[in-house]
């Protein structure tokens, strides 16, 4: 009986510790729930924080999207941040991650498309839970009238500091391009503003100066860096009348531009002639 007794004790122990051992194996996090260090952490893109985003057309991946259309004409480059988070605690001491580039799926072309990535700035700072990767793309080369599909993908790597983990959350692809598109609302805006038919030329235009409006009136000077993105989301009317009516009159004095406007236009201003 003192045998058997023994041996049902015996038996619990190894069935806890077996227990604790599945336990551990299974939460691979920084840190198992038994308290003792384990694993590297691991460190993941932050799809929620990146607005990932579908593009029409394309298959079901999501992006990062940047379109330079609506910037100033002499905005050359844009610095895209890349939000990443470690697993576990807050860092204890800086922490480096790397990157490269899935060239196998990017069209993206480093020095043509975006700068080298540097590795010194590839680190998740002492006392932080997560990081931004900074990657610059580049302007120049992107099509103004082509909606190609530029892709800049990236994958996390094992570095010193971290290990990998979900395949789904070591993956990130930029998409970027430079094509200025027509505004779903063009036509309907049309009836109010006489800024007759779409062209590229005649809406950088009307861009151009409504930056430069809206720059004068801001506090932010910043507020210039990203104009008018579409009809519709965060313009000013009394703004946008004015841009067209400069426009306008920057058309009337060139008219080897080409651009016509609707016969209303000279009565929205007279004012202003």
């Amino acid at each position: 009986m003192k045998k058997l007794y023994i041996l049902s004790i015996v038996n619990s122990i190894f069935l806890i510790l077996g227990l604790n051992a599945c336990t551990s194996e299974k939460y691979i996090r920084e840190y198992s729930k038994d308290g003792f260090y384990h694993h590297k952490a691991q460190i993941y893109f932050l799809d929620e924080e990146n607005n990932l985003q579908s593009v029409s057309g394309s298959n079901t991946d999501k992006y990062v999207l940047y379109s330079f259309s609506s910037d100033p004409l002499d905005y050359k480059e844009h610095i895209l941040k890349i939000a990443l988070r470690k697993t576990g605690s807050f860092a204890e001491n800086d922490m480096t991650y790397k990157v490269e580039v899935d060239k196998e799926h990017s069209s993206a072309r480093e020095g043509v498309h975006y700068k080298k990535i540097d590795e010194n700035e590839l680190i998740l700072k002492k006392g932080e839970i997560e990081a931004l990767l900074p990657i610059t793309i580049l302007r120049d080369s992107l099509s103004t009238d082509k909606d190609e599909a530029i892709i800049l993908t990236l994958n996390l790597i094992p570095s010193e500091d971290f290990e990998t983990g979900i395949k789904s959350k070591n993956q990130i692809k930029i998409w970027m391009n430079n094509v200025l598109r027509e505004p779903e609302d063009w036509e309907w805006f049309r009836g109010s503003f006489y800024w007759g038919e779409f062209s590229t030329l005649k809406y950088l235009k009307i861009i151009e100066e409504y930056g430069k409006l809206v720059a004068k009136n801001a506090d932010d000077k910043g507020t210039e860096a990203k104009l008018l993105n579409a009809l519709g989301e965060g313009w000013d009317p009394l703004n946008v009348k004015e841009a067209i009516r400069k426009t306008y009159l920057y058309f009337k004095e060139h008219p080897e531009l080409k651009q016509s406007f609707d016969a209303g236009i000279e009565r929205t201003f007279p004012y202003q002639q």
